[in-house]
């Protein structure tokens, strides 16, 4: 009678681990690069969401309201909740490509608050005309749509077009001075910066001459050989 020899039980579970360590050392780098690309996807998406929002703001800018006392203004209020708390108000005519009249939109920094159920990001407000008087700052000079108290308005009431932006700034150009406060017609070019996290990101776009009027929004800004003016710039910190 033969006699056959078998595996041990610890023989066994030996291989078995030596298998397992050779094929997680293995699967590693496969594991490390999809995860990888899924993180620079999320990067892209979230970037090219952040673009179209931005590009947004500046149409709205170029839309500004040329013939009101002021249709722009630019606010610098730091604080201890959010390090770059800039806020935004433009008069603007672009609401009337949408059906909708001429409103104020609005943009400012909320920090996330989970007790208040607040999302992080950067929030737009559009505020169709007439405003209410109890929207206007009590202390203004003039009783304009531009002089909206922003620190009336809520994050409810509002929508976060690019979350988790942690901060803002933004700079006005006057003459060869960027300012940080800012009130009047369409300055020269409007530079903003956008934190998230430790990065931040700076956008500037030029606007020439000024604003266009309501009649002039009827119609798509193009240059003299009928190809529309692209001259937003992006760069990174």
């Amino acid at each position: 009678m033969l006699n056959k020899k078998a595996f041990t039980l610890i023989e066994i579970m030996i291989a078995v681990a030596i298998f397992g360590i050779i094929s997680v050392a293995a699967l590693a780098p496969l594991v490390f690069t999809v995860r990888s690309l899924d993180d620079a996807q999320k990067s892209r998406m979230a970037y090219n969401k952040e673009r179209q929002a931005v590009l947004g703001i500046f149409a709205e800018l170029r839309s500004a309201v040329r013939d009101a006392q002021s249709s722009v203004r630019a606010e610098r209020a730091s604080g201890l909740s959010v390090a770059e708390d800039d806020r935004l108000a433009v008069f603007s005519f672009l609401p009337l490509k949408k059906g909708n009249p001429a409103a104020v939109c609005v943009y400012r920094v909320f920090k996330e608050n989970r007790l208040k159920k607040i999302k992080g990001g950067l929030y737009r407000w559009e505020l169709a005309l007439p405003l209410d008087d109890t929207l206007l700052l009590a202390d203004a000079a003039d009783r304009t749509p531009i002089n909206v108290d922003i620190e009336k308005l809520k994050p409810e009431t509002g929508k976060n077009i690019i979350p988790s932006v942690s901060g803002m700034k933004i700079y006005a150009l006057q003459g060869s001075e960027w300012s940080e406060d800012y009130s009047g017609q369409l300055p020269e070019a409007v530079k903003i910066e956008l934190k998230r996290g430790d990065a931040v990101t700076e956008y500037e776009e030029y606007f020439g001459h000024g604003a266009v009027s309501g009649a002039e929004q009827n119609s798509s800004a193009k240059s003299e050989d009928g190809n529309e003016r692209k001259n937003s710039r992006k760069s990174t910190k």
